[in-house]
């Protein structure tokens, strides 16, 4: 089933319950997940640190028109100070990623995008997922 949004929640929710990638991010005990695990293309500027945002890119056509590669981005940030942490959280995303299903879907890797352009005085790493759905 096609249901983007809830593929995303039930991402976020692996992710965010995933103490090692926490611990990457710079979790502090008491503060919103949100803070460090963000479901979105853009980069909160309100928020500082360290971040995972994760979002569905363009859609990929199949040889069967029934169904579609959806497209997941995972973007890694962090201080220029830190600039190991992004991929280190994008090596701990692929791990997560491979052992699960999301929303009944099982992603596979598409590839890494190296080092993304960031906001100033941040760096940042992606990689990309893909699942068939049926439309």
């Amino acid at each position: 089933m096609f249901d983007p949004e809830a593929d995303l929640l039930a991402i976020w929710r692996i992710l965010s319950a995933d103490d090692e990638l926490l611990n990457l991010l710079g979790y502090v005990s008491g503060k919103p997940l949100a803070e460090f695990v963000w479901k979105g293309d853009q980069f909160p500027k309100a928020l500082g640190g360290r971040l995972l945002c994760f979002y569905h890119a363009p859609s990929r056509t199949s040889a069967n028109e029934l169904v579609t590669q959806e497209v997941i981005q995972f973007d890694a940030y962090a201080p220029i100070a830190n600039p190991d942490v992004p991929r280190k959280v994008i090596a701990r995303v692929v791990e997560i990623v491979k052992k699960h299903r999301f929303n009944g879907h099982k992603l596979y890797f598409s590839g890494q995008l190296g080092q993304l352009p960031a906001p100033s005085g941040y760096t940042c790493a992606a990689v990309r997922f893909v699942y068939p759905v049926v439309i």
